[in-house]
Parts: C-alpha cells; structure tokens; sequence
C-alpha cells in the first residue's frame, strides 16, 4: 500500500492534522472517510480578567514577582532552549476588564533577570493601571523569534464589547518587536 509521500509509519494508521481526514489500515487500504468540520472555536486557555493566554502547544508557567506588584507569566517549548517569552502582569488586570488595546512603551534593551530582552508595554486600561510587559529575547539570543511569535499568536485582550480571543495582541505588537535589534 502506498502512502502518498508521507514519511511516517503508515501500515497501521496515517492521520492528517487540520481538517480531520483519517485513512485507517487494516489487511489494505480501507476506504478513506473524510469529515469537513468547522475550524474549532479559538478559546482562552487562561483568563486574566483584562486579557487571555488562548489555548496552545507552549509549557506555561505562573510565578508572583516578589516585592513588586508584577505577576510572571512565561510560554516555551522544549526547542526554544530556554528563550521564553515572558509576560509580567500588573497585578491589578485580573480584576479589571480592558478597554484599550495600545502600545505605552518599547524598549529594545530591557534589563530582566540579569539577561536583556525585547519589551513592548500594551495598556489595557485608559488609567494605565492595567499593562502587559511582553517580553522577548533579543534577536541575537533568539534569531527565530519563536517568543514573538507565541506573544503575537497567543495572548489577547479581553475588551469589553468583544470576546477575549477577538482581540489579539499580534497586530499591534509583532511589528514594533520584529523593528527591535
């Protein structure tokens, strides 16, 4: 039995990840049955009040920034070779609900835990009582921007009017991160 070019063991099972098609062998070929489902709702794997992580393949960790009023989110995978992206929260978000989505700060050499990083400062609330410091390494210790990626794709606002996953953060921050040495 052929496998139409896919390199994976394909006597028993061949399964192709997106729209869900499954092809099933047992003694051959068995016909191939296909169902066309809707793309699955985008959800918030975490909710923070003022904005969301959505759910993803990334390990997070959650950790309180002793003596500051900070919380550390980081998402990584096992191939970033500890180059996380790290999210600190003002620990006022998760009682508020966002209302702006808006770059307050960047700084393309920003001193945390001894190591620089990329940082791009979003406000969540008009009083500014609310932001995220997204944080990524800079190009030189990370030159994939696998960090970037994951803040761009993976964590949202939670805007009022709209769902959390309606508001994601990508289009207002990947641009100033990827404009950053």
């Amino acid at each position: 039995a052929a496998c139409w070019g896919v390199s994976m063991t394909c006597e028993r099972t061949l399964i192709v990840i997106g729209r869900l098609a499954v092809a099933l062998v047992a003694f051959g070929w068995l016909p191939v049955v296909e169902a066309w489902a809707e793309e699955p709702p985008i959800r918030c794997e975490i909710t923070r009040g003022s904005w969301c992580i959505l759910a993803s393949p990334y390990q997070i960790m959650f950790s309180p920034v002793p003596g500051t009023s900070l919380n550390q989110w980081t998402l990584s995978e096992s191939y970033w070779h500890k180059e996380a992206a790290i999210i600190l929260e003002s620990t006022m978000c998760p009682d508020r609900k966002a209302e702006v989505l808006e770059i307050a700060e960047t700084n393309p050499r920003f001193l945390w835990l001894g190591r620089y990083w990329r940082r791009v400062v979003v406000r969540l609330t008009t009083d500014g009582e609310c932001s995220l410091q997204l944080l990524a390494p800079t190009r030189s210790r990370a030159p994939l921007d696998m960090a970037v990626s994951a803040i761009s794709t993976h964590v949202a606002a939670c805007i009022d009017a709209k769902p959390c996953p309606e508001a994601i953060v990508g289009p207002t921050v990947y641009g100033v991160f990827r404009s950053m040495k």
